[in-house]
């Protein structure tokens, strides 16, 4: 069964999403942004819905090399999957924006295969 995440183009169905954004990558960089959200709203709660998953040639150098940072701090490291058939990884962090309003998807210090490709998709909902 093939999973596809959707393009950071496409109208999510939750009506409440505050921002969102998502991505494909193949043959990127550690340490490269994938995807960055600005939270408009400097003094509230924001609940994440992060998906992520590796596709095409997989290495074990993908396995956990995705994070989530919030201005220059590393949130936490996403649990991404060494496997090309293993389907998409949902989490659902609370970020305080007050902290810093903008949060990213990064690729980890690990370089990535060549043919790997790094999909992740990004929804910000405030909650307060």
């Amino acid at each position: 069964m093939a999973v596809y995440l959707p393009s950071a183009t496409v109208n999510y169905a939750d009506t409440n999403a505050t921002v969102q954004g998502g991505t494909t990558v193949t043959g990127t960089s550690a340490n490269a942004t994938l995807v960055t959200l600005t939270l408009p709203n400097n003094t509230a709660l924001y609940k994440l819905r992060i998906v992520v998953f590796v596709s095409g040639t997989v290495t074990a150098t993908e396995a956990n090399n995705m994070i989530l940072t919030q201005g220059s701090t590393t949130l936490m490291t996403l649990p991404v999957i060494q496997s090309a058939s293993a389907g998409p990884v949902v989490v659902e962090p609370i970020v305080n924006a007050a902290v810093s309003q903008t949060i990213a998807i990064k690729v980890g210090a690990a370089t990535p295969g060549a043919s790997a490709g790094y999909n992740v998709s990004v929804v910000a909902i405030q909650v307060s």
